[in-house]
């Protein structure tokens, strides 16, 4: 899974975390088209990110236990080193503990 699939894919989840419509974890991979075990790799993703899930019995779905909101911010900026173009990409994902991952890529 490329970065701009895997972000998609943890905003759906953000999304149907506070829609209350994740369903079981079957349900949700079947949404996903990826495996439980994926669902669970993402469950832990966004928790890394301080949200604090858990699944509810009484509505059959993944809900946030305390209110939060995935967000990403995308910014580029292009350097150039030894003739070569390189594009850095900064992904900041502003939350209670604000991580912040840097990736760069050479453009021929």
């Amino acid at each position: 899974m490329n970065l701009i699939e895997r972000i998609s894919k943890l905003e759906r989840l953000d999304q149907l975390i506070r829609m209350r419509a994740t369903g079981s974890p079957k349900e949700l991979a079947d949404k996903f088209k990826i495996s439980e075990r994926q669902v669970y790799r993402l469950l832990d993703e966004i928790k890394n990110y301080g949200a604090e899930v858990h699944y509810c019995q009484r509505t059959q779905s993944y809900v946030y236990e305390v209110e939060f909101r995935f967000s990403i911010l995308l910014g580029s900026t292009e350097k150039y080193k030894g003739g070569k173009k390189y594009l850095n990409i900064n992904i900041s994902l502003p939350n209670f503990g604000s991580k912040r991952k840097y990736l760069g890529a050479v453009i021929s």
